[in-house]
């Protein structure tokens, strides 16, 4: 997708994230979108990340997957 042009992410799921609404612009001008994991944990993420694949849930659902392996 070219650079500059917006896609909605409302609604998408990624990994354990779901995206619930655009939430800001961080300073460095990145979207940033509201997102609820499925443990419940809500916290906003750089669009970029859940795009690539590089955010795929909450930190807490990250370190407790580490441990079931």
């Amino acid at each position: 997708m070219p650079r500059g042009v917006f896609r909605n992410l409302t609604g998408l799921k990624f990994g354990a994230w779901t995206v619930l609404n655009l939430s800001h612009r961080s300073e460095s001008r990145k979207l940033m979108w509201m997102c609820a994991c499925e443990c419940g944990t809500s916290r906003p993420v750089q669009g970029a990340n859940l795009l690539n694949g590089k955010s795929k849930g909450c930190r807490d659902c990250y370190v407790r997957r580490q441990r079931v392996g």
